[in-house]
């Protein structure tokens, strides 16, 4: 094996991902600008809404979107670790996709919630239902749940094999590769199954009522409405 191809073996702790994170603004940053961007929240979304971001890691999404004068904002990451050198005053708390929907001080609380590249975290599809439901239960009548997450199609298969499992992606994206390597498993059972989530929320009470893809990305929004019976 030459010394090249050794180092196509990238080898990543699996509880690595406070490390990365810490480091990975500028991604964080990235997806912030392309959901407000893609979804039109800053025109969709009044400045005074109460805003819920679930998952929302060191605060990139709530930062900016208090610089851009939003005043009513929450943030509920499970790794106090993330946030812990800045939470924004206060706003950001300890708190998870699987339980905040349980908690009375929170049910039909919110205008708005946020959820940005957490879904395909979850463990398995039943996690995800349950996660929807607790995005319901939070929301006011006609309340919005904006979501950005990866969707299966070919280039994003060609370009994870390149950055993943080439020279050429070790040495040009490094930190997408280690990423990659985290979330793999993850992110190949969530591409299979993104399409059930999609049908799935109607039964909640989620009514999309917004859907855009690029290459990366797909940006749904829903809207709050009475479950199916």
């Amino acid at each position: 094996m030459t010394k090249a191809k050794a180092k196509l073996k990238v080898k990543v702790n699996p509880d690595a991902w406070n490390e990365v994170w810490m480091d990975y603004g500028s991604d964080a940053m990235r997806t912030t600008n392309l959901i407000l961007k893609r979804t039109a929240f800053l025109e969709r979304v009044p400045k005074d809404a109460k805003i819920l971001d679930v998952g929302c890691g060191t605060g990139v999404f709530l930062r900016e979107l208090k610089k851009l004068g939003y005043t009513d904002l929450h943030g509920l990451e499970p790794d106090p670790q993330l946030f812990e050198r800045d939470d924004l005053g206060g706003i950001i708390q300890e708190g998870d996709a699987l339980t905040f929907g349980a908690k009375k001080a929170h049910q039909g609380r919110y205008d708005v919630v946020v959820i940005t590249g957490v879904l395909h975290h979850l463990k398995d599809y039943g996690q995800v239902q349950r996660c929807l439901r607790n995005i319901h239960a939070v929301l006011k009548p006609g309340g919005t749940f904006y979501t950005l997450e990866p969707w299966k199609h070919l280039i994003r298969s060609i370009m994870q094999y390149l950055v993943r499992d080439t020279f050429v992606g070790y040495i040009i994206f490094r930190k997408d590769k280690i990423l990659l390597k985290l979330e793999e498993r993850e992110l190949g059972q969530w591409l299979e199954m993104e399409k059930d989530v999609t049908a799935y929320a109607p039964t909640v009470g989620l009514h999309q009522i917004y859907g855009k893809k690029d290459l990366r990305y797909r940006y749904l929004i829903f809207q709050k409405t009475p479950k199916r019976v």
